[in-house]
């Protein structure tokens, strides 16, 4: 079991969990948050897919495909990705 003390909330964290709160019209207690900061500790981004709070939380979980999804999300809000015009006259290779 996990004390109170060993487990500090967040400004972000006490902003999710009472969005929680009111989407659920629930009380969530003080251990059931410990335990949810220290999963997602250890789950990281997969924390919505292993351990969604709502139903709409696992449509918005990490997706195995997606191994590039972070970076590529910041180079296109730094609009770092553009369009090239396709030079036919230029070498390509593949492997």
């Amino acid at each position: 079991m996990l004390k109170d003390s060993e487990v500090v909330i967040t400004t972000e964290q006490a902003e999710y969990f009472e969005k929680i709160e009111e989407e659920c019209k629930m009380t969530l207690t003080d251990e059931q948050k410990a335990w949810y900061i220290k999963k997602s500790e250890t789950q990281g981004e997969y924390m919505m897919r292993e351990y969604p709070s709502t139903p709409e939380e696992s449509f918005m979980a990490a997706n195995e495909g997606l191994y590039w999804g972070q970076q590529l999300t910041k180079a296109r809000s730094e609009r770092r990705i553009c369009n090239v015009p396709h030079d036919e006259h230029a070498l390509t290779y593949s492997s």
